[in-house]
């Protein structure tokens, strides 16, 4: 079986030596058809244009109607409207929504994630924190307190990832 893929390169290796259609397809045993496909493709897309093309539907096959994505995004919005010093950091986050349309008896309900794609792609997700690595904890806090002002009164759990050890206990190190 002849390397489909190599044959696309050495046809437009022969062509842009100068040798004509008629002697490439012969040489490759080939049709002019084939060749002007690859040639064309070559002239449009370059080299990358001499792979084949994914035959995958581009088409989203199932995307949340635009009124859900809507309703989420309001309610998140009246999430964040109403924090004050004291709910500062109530859940505002996707399985919040998510118990909110549950509560409105919407139907289908989208699972989490298709919720925080909604939020990721309106650009309204806030920063995640999955690490419990000091640098990562000190880069969370500053980022928080640059976005919601220094707060009067910290509070930390007891791990040894926030209150230190050895020398270094109860300071965040």
């Amino acid at each position: 079986m002849k390397d489909e893929y190599s044959d696309r390169h050495q046809a437009i290796k022969m062509r842009l030596a100068g040798q004509s259609v008629e002697q490439i397809g012969r040489a490759l045993n080939r049709s002019r058809e084939w060749f002007h496909k690859w040639w064309n493709r070559y002239l449009e897309l370059g080299p990358d244009g001499l792979f084949d093309l994914t035959r995958a539907n581009h088409q989203v096959a199932r995307r949340i109607p635009p009124e859900l994505e809507r309703m989420i995004l309001t309610i998140r919005r009246r999430l964040e409207a109403h924090t004050q010093p004291g709910t500062r950091y109530r859940l505002i986050g996707a399985s919040t929504i998510l118990a909110e349309l549950g509560t409105l008896h919407i139907r289908p309900l989208p699972c989490v994630r298709t919720v925080e794609r909604v939020l990721q792609r309106n650009g309204i997700t806030l920063p995640e924190y999955g690490s419990r690595r000091m640098d990562e904890v000190l880069a969370f806090l500053v980022e928080c307190w640059q976005t919601l002002s220094r707060p009067v009164i910290v509070q930390f759990d007891n791990d040894r990832e926030l209150a230190g050890w050895g020398k270094a206990a109860r300071y965040l190190s």
